[in-house]
């Protein structure tokens, strides 16, 4: 999130008046100056200036690499974040959507060679020569809804035991009655 802790190596719209939800927000679009890979909009309260949200991506690959025929890209990171006051009156993280898009790939040429070691004079006995051309795709989106926040004092959290009672069981196919007694 550079666009809010380095915003002098972005450049921001005129606040433009629009709605979200039932409330009036200001709307702010942030584009890179330079070599940023993020561009956002801002959306504002005007009663307190505070982020109520965030949509923000990427307009460059973020990672991207082609060396000796493997390929790694990271073509796709974008999503959106919603603040809301909850019983401290302060916002806090309510909603969080992240799309993220990663492509590995392999192109190499491959050549399997047998050789007799027996026999004088050219010792292949079987060769295999092929090209492999292999890319995967990934797409995750992941989403965080928190419904209720408060604020516990440090002498409860130190209190708190965690306990790992849950131990994993492998099974051998799929069983659609699985999570009831969950």
């Amino acid at each position: 999130m550079n666009f809010i802790l380095k915003p002098n190596k972005y450049n921001f719209s005129v606040p433009n008046f629009n709605l979200l939800g039932d409330d009036l927000v200001y709307q702010i679009e942030a584009t890179p100056k330079g070599r940023s890979k993020y561009s956002a909009t801002l959306y504002i309260n005007p009663e307190d200036f505070a982020i109520v949200r965030i949509d923000f991506r990427n307009i460059k690959p973020v990672y991207n690499i082609k060396l000796l025929g493997i390929l790694v890209n990271i073509y796709l990171r974008d999503g959106k974040m919603i603040l809301s006051k909850f019983d401290n009156d302060k916002y806090n993280l309510s909603y969080a959507k992240i799309n993220f898009g990663q492509r590995v790939g392999f192109d190499r040429p491959i050549k399997l060679i047998e050789k007799n070691k027996n026999v004088k004079g050219r010792r292949k006995q079987n060769e295999i020569s092929f090209k492999m051309d292999l890319i995967t795709d990934v797409k995750t989106s992941t989403e965080l809804q928190v419904f209720d926040s408060k604020k516990i004092t440090e002498e409860i959290f130190e209190k708190v035991d965690s306990k790992n009672e849950i131990i994993p069981e492998y099974l051998d196919e799929f069983k659609t009655n699985f999570w009831e007694e969950f």
